[in-house]
């Protein structure tokens, strides 16, 4: 049975300290970056995309493995939900993630200007930004904000979208795809190492598909990726973490956890849940 008898701990108690954990995976962060870059086998510099069922683990991996690799080689990481806000258009969340980023780099003036309760940014002279005022200033494109944010922090930018797919519920949606696409393209003129990398991911592949299948889309050509689901590696360390909080002779089987998970769709939340 998935629950050993005697459990040391009511079934409906959060799991104690000593049964909790963070699984990493950084090899598969390691592959992405390096096609990202054009290193790899896989070659993703017109973008990755990856599709996966929801709560398998993507945003997880995005957030506590990819972001950090990706800064750990030197690059500037902006990761934008589209499902972060549902009311708010698709276009103004992507828009509002890099503008939040470019903030981060605009110096001694900005910070004190914040901290006076100013709320206009001014990076490089050049762009003026409100954090509080959703979207871009009039006039001011994709591409420039991104260049603004490459030459600000002196870095290549990785830019994931996650549930990309959402974007195409608006027009202004579609256009800021567009406007990504034409980002990378200018940034990545040079045929060097990119300044600007892309990454979207989306729950429902077919939806993510119709941005690289469709003649008529922005990233027509590209392929869209399955994103690779959490293996017996993870269940089996999951197991041994939660056994250590357990007697002895009252201990979860390895295979009985790894067969559970693979009826629940291989999503991590609901093992928890079932063993919490």
């Amino acid at each position: 049975p998935i629950n050993p008898p005697d459990f040391p701990f009511p079934l409906t108690s959060p799991m104690p300290e000593s049964a909790r954990y963070t699984f990493r995976r950084p090899a598969l962060a390691a592959s992405f970056c390096a096609a990202l870059s054009g290193e790899g086998i896989q070659d993703a510099r017109s973008g990755l995309f990856l599709a996966a069922p929801r709560r398998v683990g993507k945003t997880t991996f995005l957030r506590e493995d990819l972001a950090p690799a990706a800064e750990q080689r030197g690059w500037v990481t902006v990761y934008a939900d589209l499902w972060s806000n549902k009311g708010q258009d698709p276009a103004e969340l992507i828009a509002d993630a890099i503008k939040h980023k470019i903030a981060e780099y605009a110096g001694v003036v900005s910070k004190a200007a914040k901290a006076v309760g100013l709320t206009k940014v001014t990076v490089m002279g050049a762009l003026g930004l409100d954090v509080t005022v959703p979207g871009l200033p009039n006039g001011v494109t994709l591409t420039q904000a991104l260049e603004v944010l490459q030459k600000s922090a002196g870095k290549p930018v990785l830019l994931i979208v996650d549930e990309a797919q959402h974007a195409l519920t608006t027009d202004k949606g579609l256009e800021a795809m567009f406007g990504l696409k034409a980002a990378r393209d200018a940034m990545n003129a040079s045929g060097k190492a990119p300044d600007l990398m892309l990454v979207f991911t989306g729950s429902s592949r077919d939806k993510l598909a119709h941005l690289v299948t469709n003649s008529g889309m922005p990233f027509f050509g590209s392929m869209v990726t399955p994103f690779p689901l959490l293996d017996r590696n993870f269940t089996d360390e999951f197991t041994i973490s939660v056994n250590r909080a357990l007697a002895t002779g009252n201990q979860f089987d390895p295979a009985a956890v790894w067969e559970a998970f693979m009826m629940m769709g291989h999503r991590p939340e609901l093992l928890r849940h079932l063993i919490a």
